[in-house]
């Protein structure tokens, strides 16, 4: 059996795998839709339209398990019919050296990976999210962000197959270059990405001054944590979802509220997600997601250096590009198959942590509050599948944080905040 065959069998295989984790899921709704778990509807708030959930979890669900059938089909023919070797010849044929028709090769490649997923990107934004009231993107704003994504994608895959082309040619120690040269990318995008990459997608504004600015100011004198501030990203124009983020290294590092979290959640219920955010920052997350990052780059191009020179390898790509690609998806796919739980799980502890932190510092009621709130608006209380969950979760379901937080006590003539079941009932 030759090298691409082996590649195309155990490609194969982790898609099966996959698709058998979303069956998975998909099927648990739907059987909960049958026959719903009374511990289950008991969590639910009063009114929730759970059944809502379902129809918008199962169509997410469908559409991921064609885009895989689809993406994992077309990289199979790719691979089959000897394209790549074609395209790495026509790349050589423009520049000379290992580096620019690294660059070329790779450049080309990243397109071609954007474009296979562009028809499932255009379902999902105008079709079922828009379906769900969660979308109203414009066809211009999806465009020009998707043209972006790929001239990013161009950029950075390109310059990355280049110099490892580069560093391919330069004798046995090019994985340890390799690594080292990744690693520095890395590094240095993680400081770039909240202060020259995201700005090029969203409008970032500073946070208005006001009370919840002087609140927010009171959590940051209490906490070791140098940054650039809070940012507020206008992701309501093109949708109503919730979120904020920590992100960058260093003084570099900050936080990114969406727009929509502000119009939708109190005072203290945003306070109580930057403290979460703070949480990550504060147990050290930022730093930890790196060195995982690098444990898997050191498996990455271990597996890689040991595949290199392999008889069976160069015969079956023996111009450098076209190796590089072949060496790094069979490796890539195969820690994914071995540590893909692990990494998940280790990135779902360090959530509960942060939830956590938020509760000492923002107050619980006020985390259990924002985590309800949600939950309703993100229609997410319906348990995943465990198995799935495992293997593609990379936070804990909201149900599953507010159970580790515990029901907080209730205040006399206190509503608890969360309640928000006319909102997420807008739209179809």
């Amino acid at each position: 059996m030759d090298f691409v065959t082996l590649l195309i069998l155990l490609l194969l295989g982790h898609a099966a795998w996959k698709e058998w984790l979303a069956y998975r899921n998909h099927r648990a709704l739907r059987r909960f839709a049958a026959t719903p778990d009374p511990d289950v509807l008991a969590t639910f708030p009063e009114g929730y339209r759970w059944k809502r959930e379902v129809a918008y979890r199962t169509a997410h669900g469908r559409a991921g398990m064609i885009a895989e059938i689809w993406e994992t089909g077309l990289l199979a023919a790719v691979l089959a019919s000897g394209l790549l070797q074609a395209l790495a010849r026509w790349s050589a044929g423009i520049a000379e050296g290992p580096f620019l028709p690294g660059l070329l090769f790779g450049a080309l490649c990243a397109l071609a990976v954007v474009a296979a997923g562009l028809p499932q990107r255009i379902w999902t934004t105008f079709v079922l999210e828009r379906r769900f009231g969660f979308s109203h993107e414009s066809l211009g704003h999806f465009a020009r962000n998707s043209a972006l994504a790929a001239l990013l994608a161009a950029l950075l895959g390109g310059g990355l197959l280049g110099l490892l082309a580069l560093f391919a040619g330069m004798g046995p120690l090019w994985p340890l270059w390799g690594f080292l040269g990744t690693e520095a990318a890395t590094l240095l995008l993680t400081v770039l990405f909240p202060v020259a990459i995201l700005p090029l997608f969203y409008r970032l504004r500073p946070l208005e001054e006001g009370t919840l600015k002087e609140a927010i100011r009171q959590l940051f004198a209490e906490t070791p944590f140098a940054s650039r501030g809070i940012s507020v990203a206008d992701e309501s124009t093109s949708s109503t979802h919730l979120n904020g983020m920590v992100s960058g290294l260093g003084k570099a590092k900050r936080i990114i509220l969406f727009d929509t979290l502000l119009q939708r959640v109190s005072e203290e219920g945003i306070v109580a997600v930057v403290a979460h955010e703070l949480g990550h920052a504060v147990h050290g997350h930022i730093r930890q997601r790196f060195l995982l990052a690098t444990a898997q780059y050191v498996l990455l191009f271990g597996v890689a250096g040991l595949l290199w020179d392999l008889p069976w390898v160069t015969a079956a790509a023996p111009a450098l590009p076209v190796r590089l690609v072949l060496v790094f998806l069979f490796a890539g796919t195969l820690m994914e198959l071995f540590t893909g739980s692990l990494t998940m799980g280790f990135a779902r502890r360090q959530e509960f942590q942060a939830d956590t932190y938020a509760a000492r510092k923002a107050g619980h009621r006020a985390t259990y509050g924002v985590l309800s709130r949600l939950a309703n608006h993100e229609m997410s209380w319906i348990p995943d599948d465990p198995l799935y969950a495992r293997w593609n979760r990379d936070h804990p379901t909201l149900p599953e944080r507010l159970r580790r937080l515990g029901t907080p006590p209730a205040e006399p003539g206190e509503e608890q905040d969360g309640e928000e079941t006319a909102e997420t009932e807008e739209a179809g």
